[in-house]
């Protein structure tokens, strides 16, 4: 197929159909990458799927359930010899010639050939470009923002929403939940998950990072869990033994947005390093924020990274015990420790960041962090708990008084 671009440069699209060993003989493109914006990660899921199907499928169906692998050429032409075609492709410029797209096909296929390992006959699809360099920044881009379906829209597809969904339907964020890609909602379910995953009791403060940091590293877990209690309707599940205190967890987390940068304020700290809308990585406009898990229309003047307010979250995440039915209930809530305990643990999470220079992600690592905001909650249950138990012993010694 040819076409010409605006400035009149001529641009030729071809689609050949190889076999994969006459590929790995005839064509090495190993030093040819360097236009393939992304790296090849050839332990992934989809990596290993597309891998079985050269291994273990005796059917020609490689060259079908992939996109093949994307070329941009100097030259490209095509000869006739007898019954065969005779393919040359010449590239010059490492930065503009070459794998723009497909790099996981082309080394799974090298690999898989090298190694012997090929059922049968197999093709795949080269898609072939020359004249592309000047646009060949817009074509990689756009072609690599066309990903495997992800393992969200799957586990809604297989119903690992589903009790999520119900105990979440009347809430007003609820209509504005991303449940799979591409999605109209502006909250995606993922972020829902890494702020489940912070109440989750069963982490030790070294895994929480993840909860900040990774939405994937959350679904996966989410998805971990899930599998795991399918034989007894997830009734041990610790994400579907949360759904009562799910309403209290998120209007918590817009309590704290609204809460952490008054208590900032409001403590002098910004004599020293400035208020907090001037810090580095919050931004700062005022009441524009909107906080998406509170009914009505409110907002924050402040958009803050995770880092500084999920250690906040995954410190109350022993904050409740299972009751008789087997959910969970709150032993206190949340938002009254917190409203006990914001100054402190404010400090203590500015500590850490301006300690890190303003980089949060520094910060976000810091597992000192964790078990410092898990220990100044620890210690406020305990006094907590020792008022209760001394409440209830006074209550019975004045009965037996009676």
């Amino acid at each position: 197929m040819k076409e010409k671009l605006d400035d009149g440069t001529p641009i030729v699209r071809r689609w050949i159909k190889i076999n994969v060993n006459e590929l790995a003989k005839s064509l090495n493109l190993d030093n040819w990458t360097e236009v393939n914006p992304r790296e090849q990660n050839l332990k992934s899921k989809p990596a290993k799927a597309m891998k079985l199907t050269l291994t273990g499928d005796k059917r020609d169906i490689f060259h079908l359930l992939n996109r093949g692998i994307s070329i941009s050429a100097s030259e490209c032409s095509v000869k006739n010899i007898k019954d065969k075609k005779e393919v040359i492709i010449v590239l010059r410029d490492v930065e503009a010639h070459g794998i723009f797209d497909g790099g996981h096909s082309y080394k799974i296929l090298i690999e898989t050939v090298k190694n012997a390992t090929v059922i049968g006959i197999k093709h795949v699809m080269l898609e072939v470009f020359t004249g592309v360099e000047n646009i060949l920044f817009d074509l990689a881009r756009s072609r690599n923002t066309s990903t495997q379906v992800k393992e969200k829209s799957l586990a809604n597809l297989e119903g690992k929403f589903d009790f999520m969904k119900r105990t979440l339907c009347n809430q007003c964020f609820f209509d504005n939940i991303s449940w799979v890609e591409n999605d109209s909602g502006d909250i995606s379910v993922n972020y829902i998950i890494q702020i489940l995953t912070a109440f989750n009791k069963n982490l030790t403060d070294k895994s929480m990072p993840k909860t900040y940091s990774s939405s994937g590293a959350c679904e996966t877990s989410y998805i971990r869990e899930f599998d795991s209690n399918v034989d007894n309707n997830q009734l041990n599940n610790i994400y579907y033994k949360l759904t009562p205190l799910y309403d209290d967890i998120f209007r918590f987390v817009d309590y704290v947005l609204v809460k952490l940068p008054t208590i900032y304020n409001d403590n002098g700290y910004y004599a020293d390093r400035g208020r907090f809308g001037s810090l580095r990585g919050i931004t700062y406009k005022q009441d524009f924020f909107p906080l998406v898990f509170t009914p009505g229309n409110h907002t924050s003047s402040y958009k803050m990274p995770n880092a500084l307010f999920f250690p906040i979250l995954g410190a109350m995440r022993q904050l409740y015990k299972e009751g008789p039915d087997g959910f969970f209930e709150w032993i206190i809530d949340p938002i009254t420790v917190f409203d006990d305990l914001g100054p402190k643990l404010v400090q203590k999470v500015m500590g850490y960041y301006f300690d890190k220079q303003g980089i949060v992600n520094d910060m976000g690592k810091s597992l000192g962090l964790w078990s410092d905001t898990y220990e100044i909650v620890r210690a406020y249950l305990q006094e907590y708990l020792k008022d209760l138990e001394i409440e209830e012993l006074r209550k019975q010694l004045a009965l037996a008084q009676k």
